[in-house]
């Protein structure tokens, strides 16, 4: 083999192999309807009519009874703020003319950036589904003693599930008043303990209860399932 390792061919398998969970369950089983939606939104936000009581003069009697009192139906409005997203891809020229074509690649470079950004966006979507706009990613349980890159977020998978690597996020104080720290990248995540790592460049002696989000995100993501059930 060392004697023909010149002409000997690398063989590569048929196509990518998506290894990415990309299931969104709550997105799949919400129905989808345009009643009660409009596109005429204003430069702030959107008003929604609410019916909110119904008319309760309903009675049985006997004859020439004094009739029950009378009652109406009842509304309210609501006023829901706009929510802007976006998604961006970085692209040279170079790569798009030049991881184009089969024989250049496995798949184009503009349609894998642009395909995995659908799916990305989607799997995004399905997680603040869940949530209230806050847009917490994962709650600090450890106190750190001095500033470190290490912050202990939970115990296992469960608490880290929706932080990914090379993921920019921000830590802030609970009440999101306080930056702890801005724009750090996560370059590493443990599933078992719960915790995560961001770049060494920035540290953070962070508290208990201190927040990890998007950068930039902090209160800014649509409204979810959160904001409209309570646990009582």
């Amino acid at each position: 083999m060392a004697t023909v390792t010149a002409i000997t061919k690398e063989v590569y398998g048929p196509r990518i192999v998506d290894q990415m969970e990309n299931e969104n369950v709550l997105t799949r089983r919400i129905e989808k309807t345009s009643r009660g939606t409009t596109s005429e939104a204003g430069g702030k936000y959107v008003t929604f009519p609410l019916k909110t009581r119904r008319n309760t003069g309903i009675g049985y009697r006997n004859e020439m009874e004094q009739l029950q009192a009378p009652g109406r139906q009842g509304w309210a409005t609501v006023k829901v703020p706009l929510r802007y997203g976006y998604g961006r891809v970085l692209l040279s020229g170079q790569t798009i003319e030049l991881a184009k074509e089969n024989y250049q690649a496995f798949a184009s470079a503009m349609t894998e950036e642009m395909d995995g950004l659908r799916t990305d966006i989607t799997k995004d979507t399905n997680r603040i589904l869940w949530g209230n706009g806050v847009g917490v990613l994962a709650t600090v349980d450890t106190a750190a003693a001095t500033a470190a890159t290490n912050i202990s977020v939970g115990t296992n998978y469960n608490h880290v599930k929706w932080i990914d690597m090379d993921m920019r996020v921000d830590i802030l104080s609970s009440n999101g008043a306080t930056v702890k720290v801005s724009n750090a990248l996560v370059t590493g995540i443990n599933n078992t303990t719960g915790d995560i790592t961001i770049s060494p460049g920035l540290t953070v002696a962070a508290v208990v209860g201190d927040i990890v989000v998007r950068t930039g995100n902090y209160n800014r993501e649509p409204q979810g399932m959160t904001s409209l059930v309570t646990d009582s």
